[in-house]
């Protein structure tokens, strides 16, 4: 199995490996590359918020909360999915 430095292109410059390619050879984040979402929906709904609230001192709390319902919703739409695929 390679190692992390290979993938990200962290070995020194006089290596016999080639460098990491973004988007070609992917991160191995094995069973956990679901939870990449995580920061995703995080940053998305902090600007979000940002850009739609008066004021900002509700932002931590109004970011949480809308994160928190995007992650739910998306759960429920994934087991729902997976129901409907195991039910056929």
């Amino acid at each position: 199995m390679m190692n992390l430095a290979h993938h990200l292109g962290l070995l020194a410059a006089g290596s016999a490996l080639p460098p990491w390619r973004a988007f070609l050879v992917p991160i191995p984040l094995g069973g956990l590359w679901p939870l990449t979402v995580v920061p995703l929906v995080a940053g998305i709904a902090v600007v979000y918020k940002a850009l739609k609230l008066d004021d900002l001192r509700r932002l931590p709390w109004q970011a949480t909360q809308l994160t928190g319902k995007i992650l739910a919703i998306l759960a429920l739409a994934a087991v729902g999915l997976w129901l409907l695929t195991e039910m056929m």
